[in-house]
């Protein structure tokens, strides 16, 4: 039986019509981009729609990796270098079987090199771009975070007390920087809201606010309390002798081409300075209409709305 190209299975799904496809196939030919990656551009199609007729045509399963728990050893299985070059995520291993999440589930090459990397058979599922880059920045950026942690463990092995200028240089070099780095940048990946860095009798949790919620990330030695302290401060231009009185600060950095707002708050505790990181996401707040999730059917008729010299247009929450 031949398989349906997937322009001519799109359109006999509903998903466009034959005028869309003949438009994105003029612009396929002038650029040689992947037909799917074009109908997305256009915000003809989104993702999942994509995905949903791809496992149609090819017969292979689509997950979507946001409704699955995945065990943070199963990506690990693989490189960084090898899930980022081939845009690939483990998502479970049962005996010599490892699935794996891919953006393009028919790159033999991708499949070759895992199977002679792990050793296990290949079981290629599908995911949209977007699910398998963020579990990708998830689960190993994590992995540098507790990395970047261990080796500033080793440098720092007694609690800071006294800030001078040799103590200033070493904050602002790696480790502390690369632990600051990752985690902002697993924050970011995550679209926490917050981070709170909140120490303890013997320990420095560190937690990440996600969806409402505050999710603990690691644990810190209180050897690197300060120096992690000290670092952030030195970031938002605040203070950083003064201990003992409320303080804050911003600072705007820029992470996966995202730019992020922090506000930093500081405040003196039983055990030590506490440090709450507020991240804006500044991109976030200027959405066109082609992003807020419209189907293509209903931005057209929207625009059409938005052209009546009269009337309201009324947005309500869920209830």
């Amino acid at each position: 039986m031949k398989t349906k190209r997937l322009g001519d299975l799109l359109v006999e799904t509903g998903y466009i019509t034959e005028a869309q496809l003949q438009y994105v196939l003029q612009i396929q030919k002038n650029t040689g981009e992947k037909l799917g990656e074009i109908l997305i551009q256009e915000n003809m199609i989104t993702e999942r729609q994509m995905i949903e007729a791809l496992e149609f045509q090819m017969g292979i399963p689509h997950m979507d990796l946001n409704k699955i728990f995945i065990d943070p050893k199963i990506p690990h299985i693989i490189s960084e270098n090898l899930a980022r070059k081939y845009g690939v995520i483990p998502v479970k291993k049962e005996q010599n079987i490892l699935t794996v999440a891919m953006i393009d589930p028919l790159n033999i090459f991708a499949i070759d090199d895992m199977e002679l990397s792990t050793g296990f058979q290949v079981k290629p599922i599908i995911a949209t771009k977007s699910d398998v880059l963020n579990a990708i920045q998830q689960y190993y950026e994590k992995e540098n975070a507790e990395k970047a942690l261990e080796e500033l463990k080793q440098n720092y092995q007694a609690e800071l007390t006294d800030i001078d200028e040799e103590i200033l240089q070493e904050i602002n070099n790696a480790p502390v920087v690369k632990l600051i780095n990752s985690l902002l940048k697993q924050a970011v990946m995550l679209k926490a809201s917050d981070i709170h860095i909140e120490p303890f009798e013997s320990i420095v949790r560190v937690r990440m606010r996600v969806d409402g919620d505050l999710q603990e990330i690691m644990q810190l030695s209180k050897s690197v309390h300060s120096a992690v302290i000290t670092r952030i401060k030195i970031m938002g231009k605040m203070n950083i002798a003064e201990k003992r009185l409320p303080q804050d600060g911003r600072v705007e950095i820029k992470v996966e081409g995202k730019e992020i707002d922090l506000r930093l708050s500081v405040l003196p505790t039983v055990h030590g300075e506490k440090m709450v990181i507020r991240l804006l996401d500044r991109s976030s707040f200027l959405l066109t209409k082609s992003q807020l999730g419209f189907l293509n059917e209903n931005l057209q008729k929207f625009n059409r709305i938005l052209q009546v010299p009269n009337g309201i247009v009324l947005v309500t929450g869920p209830t």
